[in-house]
């Protein structure tokens, strides 16, 4: 998830769909789950799902305070607390293993990156030699990726990997990036400044550095996602000069994925080459959707039954098995929610299923 200051990578996003689609509820592809939200609170968003079923994200408490909170199949909403120091905590990425990663704000001002491991709690991740840094990914092993402050200033792309502390990932050649997403292998995905002064997509890996993912024919790109494999989504300019999502592989390289009628761009990827995201329609409303190479892009709205209260404005992350996270309106409230494909028999029966 990213920053050039991106708060930025899922802000490259907000874009978006169509209206509830027609068919009966037996024909909907995917029931819906409303995530718990804190006791007292109100407002959620989900930003980041592992195979297991675990969400990361963030919820209102109480008090009206952002929190970031984990939740697990058939549990309740878990705030994974604060900081010394800090008024509010946002989660963006989840591991395999159920850590999470995001960011605190700090009374003073700044911008902590934190990782939260289940048997440990919270731990700070430092910077590179400035003031704030944001955690925006996290892999199997516990490695972090994300944004972190220079002694200069600058807000550059990390890994951080755990007895090893945070490193440096530099830039394509301009002042800032921003590390949004980190798989299995240790790859990270994100955006960069360039020389030129465009904003890139790039990907990085251990022997090859930092290399610039190109665009559909305009000026910039931003990468947003990767799956075990290599796959990537982000959004990129096409010749026309709008922003649209893309799905990038080692062998085919950059794909527009299209939109709703607008600008779009693709914020999670699984290893089927199914990207979710966000998409504006012709009409200027905002959508979440769901790209698969089989069907194209669709309006999530369109999936889940009919009549079900929903307007799904944001996906942020699918898994394998094919469960999407992200933001909807529900019965006017913003609120967390799961999508598990019909097909699916196992996960969570959690209250509030539709």
């Amino acid at each position: 998830m990213n920053r050039c200051r991106p708060s930025r990578a899922l802000a490259f996003a907000m874009l978006a769909g169509l209206t509830l689609g027609s068919g009966a509820q037996a024909d909907a592809l995917y029931r819906i789950t409303d995530l718990d939200l804190l006791p007292g609170g109100r407002g959620s968003q989900a930003t980041a799902i592992n195979a297991r079923g675990e969400v990361a994200g963030s919820a209102v408490n109480r008090h009206g305070v952002l929190h970031a909170v984990r939740w697990r199949p058939r549990r309740e909403a878990q705030d994974l607390g604060l900081l010394p120091g800090a008024h509010n905590a946002r989660a963006f990425g989840i591991s395999a293993r159920g850590e999470v990663t995001g960011e605190m704000g700090m009374r003073s001002g700044d911008e902590q990156a934190f990782v939260w491991r289940p048997r440990y709690g919270l731990r700070a991740l430092g910077t590179l030699g400035g003031r704030n840094s944001v955690g925006f990914g996290i892999n199997a092993v516990g490695e972090v990726t994300g944004t972190a402050d220079t002694r200069k200033g600058r807000g550059h792309a990390f890994l951080w990997r755990p007895g090893r502390g945070m490193r440096d990932l530099g830039t394509l050649g301009g002042h800032g990036s921003d590390g949004i997403a980190i798989n299995a292998r240790g790859e990270v995905v994100g955006q960069s400044t360039t020389r030129a002064g465009s904003m890139r997509a790039f990907i990085w890996t251990h022997s090859r550095g930092m290399t610039d993912l190109g665009t559909l024919g305009g000026r910039n790109s931003n990468a947003t996602a990767i799956d075990d494999r290599g796959a990537i989504t982000g959004a990129a300019e096409t010749s026309a000069h709008v922003m649209h999502a893309f799905l990038w592989t080692p062998d085919a390289g950059m794909r527009d994925l299209g939109s709703l009628g607008g600008t779009s761009t693709g914020l999670g990827v699984n290893g089927h080459d199914e990207v979710v995201g966000m998409s504006m329609t012709a009409k200027g409303a905002m959508r979440a959707f769901l790209w698969t190479p089989a069907t194209g892009m669709r309006a999530l709205d369109a999936l889940i039954p009919k009549g079900s209260g929903w307007t799904l404005v944001m996906a942020n992350a699918i898994n394998a098995r094919g469960q999407i996270v992200g933001v909807g309106r529900f019965h006017g409230e913003e609120h967390a929610f799961v999508l598990t494909p019909r097909h699916e028999q196992r996960h969570d029966d959690r209250d509030g299923a539709r």
